[in-house]
């Protein structure tokens, strides 16, 4: 009777454990699902990712154009592309519990200055940056801290050619910490940017596409 039991009870642990399972992986198909179903290279979509957390010019200025986006748990992250498909400006929702006062801009652009790159900034991994100048750029009628300099990596291209923007932003209203990096796409491989060649970043070339952001939310 005891062994009955006994086996009783491990059979009421393997079957609530593989409940368990299987409701987390049913959990992880519709998340990915939903996933999917965000992202999307849709302008209209895009531009709504956009707006959830900035005010731009519609239509885009100087021949930009939305490339690629979407908004994941209200978390956005949106790209566009210049016209001659040279450079890659992303927008994205950076989250970090030690990042919530209103300095979280200048200590998070602090920390990129130092090297660290993390790859949920838009990048392929996790790179370090070889800074070359650094300040404030109004964006949005707000001091956007930012670094310029060049990945110490990249995939092709000269090494100490500029290449890489990284700005933070605290929007007034909701208080996202928005993170913007701009990438000259001759850093990559030509199957990803065909049409890119090498040329340094410049901030002319980044307030190209800033200048025509009204405001953030």
């Amino acid at each position: 009777m005891r062994n009955r039991r006994g086996a009783a009870k491990w059979l009421k642990v393997v079957l609530v454990i593989s409940a368990l399972c299987l409701v987390s992986v049913l959990g992880l198909v519709v998340f990915g699902v939903y996933w999917m179903l965000s992202v999307t290279s849709d302008a209209k979509c895009i531009q709504s990712a956009a707006s959830s957390f900035m005010t731009i010019s519609d239509p885009l200025p100087g021949g930009f154009r939305y490339f690629y986006g979407f908004s994941l748990l209200n978390r956005p992250y949106v790209r566009i592309i210049s016209s001659d498909q040279h450079t890659i400006f992303t927008f994205s929702e950076y989250l970090d519990r030690d990042l919530t006062n209103d300095g979280a801009a200048e200590k998070l652009i602090a920390s990129v200055a130092e090297g660290d790159v993390p790859g949920t900034f838009g990048s392929e991994s996790r790179r370090r940056i070889i800074v070359v100048k650094k300040g404030t750029l109004l964006v949005g009628k707000q001091n956007m801290p930012y670094v310029m300099g060049h990945v110490d990596e990249p995939v092709t291209g000269d090494k100490s050619t500029e290449n890489t923007f990284i700005g933070a932003i605290r929007t007034p209203g909701r208080g996202k910490l928005i993170v913007l990096m701009v990438e000259n796409l001759s850093q990559f491989k030509p199957s990803v940017a065909p049409k890119a060649e090498p040329f340094p970043l410049t901030l002319e070339r980044v307030r190209s596409l800033t200048d025509g952001i009204e405001s953030f939310k």
